[in-house]
């Protein structure tokens, strides 16, 4: 699938699906490579994505941002994202959608923008109809077996490469996720520390909107057990931050 010359032509965009399976793919977009989308009361769950190979000029693959409903029950693995203008992977949800039990495993990123971007936030973009307003969240996330290295030298957001875990307030958190098993190669070369990150409130979700990362490899605010396992770290340059930076975080 090849419509990179084309500009905000996803990939792939399930909208509201279920029990789906998406495998062996060569994805070229000139926007996001796969995109979930919900904006009805039906959600995306029960899915299956595998062996996909993904080339985009937005995100490599994401949940947003039309995200009323759910992502539930989304495993997606084996995927060699590359060239990819902004994050290899962002999970986005600013409608109500709730975001629960979805697997990352098996993702290689090479010449991206950044890594992984994760936020709650309050849009509240709502279906036609009386429908009403839902509260956005992401519980029960697991990344396992990522690697990146080589960040994308034309990115738009040449001044953020980490990885940003934004949640919107404490009752918007981000919960229970894993990250397991990273080998991450940053850039680093910061000489000060940022302030700290603001949430998105209501305005359409980007990983440059929270400010400059206070962390050299994570940023993360408003959310609760966050565990992490086998974390590795390369620097090109020494920095004056800490790997992870956290604000308004539960154990």
């Amino acid at each position: 699938l090849d419509c990179m010359n084309t500009p905000n032509r996803d990939g792939i965009d399930p909208v509201d699906c279920h029990d789906m399976t998406i495998s062996n793919c060569n994805i070229m977009a000139g926007d996001d490579g796969l995109c979930f989308k919900t904006s009805d009361k039906i959600g995306c769950y029960n899915i299956d994505a595998y062996d996909l190979m993904i080339q985009s000029l937005a995100s490599g693959i994401k949940f947003g941002t039309d995200t009323y409903y759910c992502l539930k029950n989304a495993k997606i693995r084996d995927c060699a994202i590359k060239n990819v203008n902004r994050c290899g992977v962002s999970l986005e949800t600013v409608d109500g959608a709730a975001v629960e039990d979805v697997i990352f495993e098996r993702l290689d990123m090479t010449d991206v923008g950044a890594p992984l971007y994760i936020t709650t936030g309050a849009r509240n973009r709502l279906p036609r109809g009386n429908q009403p307003i839902r509260r956005s969240y992401i519980k029960n996330v697991t990344f396992k077996d990522i690697r990146f290295e080589q960040p994308y030298p034309f990115s738009f957001t040449k001044e953020i490469r980490e990885n940003m875990v934004i949640g919107q307030s404490k009752d918007n958190l981000i919960e229970n996720v894993n990250f397991i098993n990273f080998d991450l190669k940053l850039p680093g070369g910061m000489r000060t520390i940022p302030k700290p990150p603001v949430v998105i409130d209501d305005k359409y979700p980007e990983y440059d909107r929270h400010g400059l990362s206070s962390g050299y490899a994570f940023t993360i605010k408003y959310a609760k057990n966050i565990t992490f396992k086998n974390l590795k770290v390369t620097l090109d340059k020494k920095d004056a931050r800490d790997e992870i930076a956290y604000f308004d975080y539960e154990e």
